[in-house]
This record gives structure tokens, sequence and C-alpha cells, in this order.
């Protein structure tokens, strides 16, 4: 094999200079395992430009998972038969030690590798993007959310470093000292007390909102916005069912104070009632929120949006609702359970919490004694396996017809990854299809 890179790589990104440096570090016999360790870490093969620095680099990295000593000898032995005269070529990196940084060093040689590796994302699409037809909506979607996934996990190089104990208990203590003093939440709070009490809305975390139709799904996403908002939080939903001048309607009855029937039915609004939504409505246009009402999106672009909305700063995520998304595979629970990976997967790509809505069969609650209970969702997809966190909404007064549960309305915390699992109680105001703590 020639050294150095082949000829159509000649003119990527990159400097040999700073890769000699750090191989410097790791062929001194004198410097400290501590910091060797440290360019490991930080460090892979492939992020080096050329050929023979990888293989250097291996070596080293052999030679140090195999407690055995790294110098120039070792080094050379390790590679001998990979290019040509490796030990007057490992010597002249030798020649050249110097004391370096370590953060900065490996930083910029991954930076470099980080350009390399999207230059050549983007070239081999290429030939794919200019093949593409301008009718085939799917295959166009399906390819940019790739793109997006594959340039986003690049973007996470270098973010995801082996982490020792005592750096995860430095962060964690410093979070237990902001809350301490008040001066940080460490989570999104839905605005429901008790519920917050219980559940932690943070990071990467798959919130899964059921019950059966009619019960106030929408509503309770739409009332845990608004709290949200009111908080300062910027929230982005996907509304796949309803319109969003549906969702503007349901703001403006629970900021106002208004029966929603006014703002839908019969001759509209009266005088006392436009008052109301003027003064609700300057509050409501300055919500940090982003609504896309785009029904019958495939997870692909779903995805794609999704990952648009946090890039502008979406701090939660809410979907509404899973049988609105179009996903792949003949059967319900095949398609569902592939939606749900794949926003399994998305979760951690971009850190953030992710409410999604799903219905529960009436047939299933009609088995069972009474509310929803967990094992109803499994004819759904892997909603139980995959999500962190299961809510169960009730109202128990469309069964009974008691009037002491009119405005009752029950969440069962059925599934809690990092948590206590219960029911809370909350109260049900119908005229405004709205959730909010009890009194």
């Amino acid at each position: 094999m020639k050294p150095g890179r082949a000829q159509e790589y000649k003119t990527l990104p990159h400097n040999t200079r700073y890769e000699a440096a750090i191989l410097s570090l790791l062929l001194d016999p004198t410097a400290s395992i501590a910091d060797k360790g440290e360019v490991f870490d930080s460090l892979q093969a492939n992020d080096f430009y050329d050929l023979r620095h990888q293989e250097i680099f291996r070596a080293c990295s052999h030679l140090y998972s195999s407690k055995q000593p790294i110098d120039i000898v070792t080094a050379t032995q390790a590679v001998e038969e990979k290019f040509p005269n490796p030990g007057t070529f490992i010597s002249s990196i030798a020649d050249e030690l110097s004391a370096i940084s370590i953060d900065h060093y490996t930083g910029v040689v991954r930076n470099y590798a980080t350009v390399r590796s999207a230059i050549q994302l983007l070239t081999k699409y290429n030939n794919e993007l200019r093949s593409l037809k301008g009718d085939s909506v799917n295959e166009i979607v399906s390819v940019l959310d790739e793109i997006q996934g594959e340039i986003l996990q690049i973007d996470n190089r270098g973010k995801g470093n082996f982490y020792e104990p005592r750096t995860l208990m430095s962060d964690a203590t410093q979070e237990y000292q902001a809350l301490n003093k008040g001066t940080k939440d460490i989570w999104i709070r839905t605005g429901f007390k008790l519920l917050d009490d219980v559940i932690s809305v943070r990071g990467s975390r798959l919130i899964v909102v059921a019950a059966r139709p009619g019960v106030g799904k929408s509503a309770f996403v739409i009332s845990t916005m608004r709290n949200m908002m009111h908080a300062g939080h910027k929230v982005a939903l996907f509304e796949l069912e309803m319109d969003r001048l549906d969702v503007t309607n349901r703001w403006v009855s629970q900021e106002g104070n208004i029966d929603m029937l006014q703002l839908t039915y019969g001759s509209g609004p009266g005088l006392a009632a436009w008052e109301k939504i003027m003064r609700s409505g300057g509050t409501i246009s300055e919500w940090p929120a982003l609504v896309d009402d785009k029904g019958g999106l495939t997870v692909h672009e779903l995805k794609r949006r999704i990952r648009m909305a946090r890039k502008k700063g979406a701090q939660c995520i809410f979907i509404d609702q899973l049988s609105q998304i179009r996903g792949e595979g003949k059967a319900e629970y095949e398609r569902n359970t592939g939606i749900l990976q794949e926003l399994s997967k998305l979760k951690k790509q971009i850190r953030t919490p992710i409410f999604l809505l799903a219905q529960i069969n009436r047939r299933s609650e009609e088995k069972g004694s009474g509310g929803p209970a967990l094992h109803m969702l499994k004819s759904t997809g892997a909603l139980e396996e995959e999500a962190d966190i299961v809510l169960l909404i009730d109202r128990p007064y469309i069964r009974s017809r008691r009037p002491e549960d009119k405005g009752k309305a029950i969440v069962d915390i059925a599934k809690n990854r990092n948590g206590a699992t219960g029911k809370i109680e909350l109260e049900w105001i119908g005229s405004r299809a709205m959730f909010k703590n009890k009194d």
C-alpha cells in the first residue's frame, strides 16, 4: 500500500502536522498513561487523514488495551508489514516530540475528520438525489430523512466520548446544587403539580399519552403545552388530526375563560366574549410555540419536521397522534411498532422529550373492569416497550354518568422508567376542553 491518501482524497481537509504531534505523544515512553488514555478516548483511527497515521494509531491503541508499553520499537514491530520503511517514518514522528494541549489537538483532528465525513456523505447521496423524480414524493422524503439522520450523527461526533464516574458525579452535583438554589430546573414541568412530583420530562424521553376516543387526549396535550408556555418553554405541536384553527380555539377558550361553543357554533362570540378574546389574544400571540397541522405525514417526513422544530429551539415535542402517522408494513401492529422504533431513535438523537398520543381501542376497554390499563396497549404496537413513560387518561363520568364524577379526571402513570407509578386526579372543565390542577 502506498503511503498517504489515495489520489482522489488529496483535496479533502486535513492537518497531518497535528496528527503527527498526537502520535508523538503516544510514542513518548515518558508520557503519562492518563494522557494517552485521553487521546484514545477522544479519537479513532479513521479520524486520521494519512493512512500511515491510521495504522500507527491502531497499533498504539492495541498496545494500550493489551497493557503493553508504547514506544518506537513496539509500534514499529506492530506495523512493519503495513507500509514501507515504518521504522524511519515512526522515528521521524518521534523526533518531533513536544508538549501539546490534548483537548486542542485531538479536537482539531476530529473536526477535520467531521468535515471529511460530511463531504463524503453528501458525495455518496449526490447521484441518488440527481436520479430522483419530482413525482416520487415518498422516496424523496425518505432520502432526506436518511441524510438528516446521518448528518446528525456526524454532528454528534466527539460528543459521545466515554465519561468516567468522577466526571458524571461532578456534572450531577452541579445539577443538584442548582436545584437547591432554585436557579435551575433540570426538567420541563407539565404544570400539573401532582404529575410533576412523579415524572421527569427531560432529555431523551418518549412519553405516550393514551386514552379511548373522546376522553380528552388532545385536550390534555393542549393544556400541558399552555402550562409549559406560561413557564417560558418553547414547544412544538404536530397536529396530524385537528386543524390549526381548532388548536387556536382551545387556547383562546382556556386562556380567555370562554365557553368554546361561542367560538365554534351559533352566531359566534358576544361582546363580553370579544373583550376576553382580545385580552387573551395578546398573550397567546407571544407564546413560544410552533404548530404544524400537515396531515398524512410519513414517519420519515415527521422526523424531518421534528428536527427542524428542534433547530428552531423547541424544548418539547407533541405529536397528535400515532394512528395518523403513515408507517411501513401491512399490519397495523407492524406499522405502529416501526413508527415507535423510529421515534425512539429520534429522541436520543435530538435529546428532547417527545409526547405521543395513542388511542385505546374501545373494545379493549370494554373488556376491562373500569378505566384504561397498560395491557390494553399491547395490540397497538410496541408502545409499552419503547415508551419511557405511559400516561393513561380517564374520565369516569363517561362510564358512570354519576354527577359527582362529572369534573373528575384521572391520570394513571402506568409506566415510569425512572420513577414511581400511580394515579393522580385532575379537574376537567368540559366547556373549555381543559385539564387543570384540582383545587
